[in-house]
């Protein structure tokens, strides 16, 4: 086994649902000695979407989060399920905000926990907006949508007012695609 490389033995599923499974390897870690790796699968890759409105403010909404106990402001998105990632962006950001976007650009890739997911997610930028009425605000557990300067979107991460990492993320990559940070 080459130097700094992970060697997997076996694999099982330890725990699924139809959202996740849980799979657990055995493994040999790059030092040679062995163990168990277990990782979180999802159904497909998420999408987060940076809704830009004609003022360059940005759509976040405040979700009640059940993982945290409490609200979290974020911007719209979730997992594709198996979805086109343009299609899976497009239905998340008409169910979190009622939004539909004529202008798609989609600016890059992450991985926001690749310690314990292979979960990528792809975030989009969202232009040219024009709202609905059709959402799922309750049903996903939105309190709250509001526009905010991109600016003042970032003073909220560095106040730690938005703290979810894929928020984080896809907020940053829009700031650099324009060029703000």
């Amino acid at each position: 086994m080459a130097s700094g490389q992970w060697k997997k033995l076996s694999s099982k599923i330890v725990y699924k649902t139809p959202w996740i499974r849980v799979r657990e390897d055995k493994i040999i870690r790059p030092d040679g000695s062995h163990g168990v790796y277990s990782l979180v699968q999802t159904k497909g890759p998420a999408v987060m979407i940076v809704p830009i409105s004609d003022n360059n403010e940005v759509y976040l909404i405040k979700h009640s989060r059940y993982t945290v106990a409490g609200d979290s402001w974020e911007v719209p998105g979730g997992n594709s399920d198996g979805e086109e990632i343009l299609s899976a962006a497009k239905r998340e950001l008409v169910e979190e905000t009622g939004l539909a976007a004529k202008n798609w650009e989609l600016i890059g890739q992450s991985q926001s926990m690749n310690g314990i997911t292979d979960e990528k997610t792809y975030t989009f930028i969202a232009k040219d907006l024009k709202q609905t009425k059709s959402n799922a605000m309750k049903e996903e557990g939105i309190l709250e949508i509001k526009q905010v300067p991109f600016n003042k979107v970032l003073e909220m991460i560095k106040k730690s007012e938005i703290t979810d990492g894929q928020s984080i993320v896809a907020i940053m990559k829009a700031a650099l695609f324009f060029r703000i940070a």
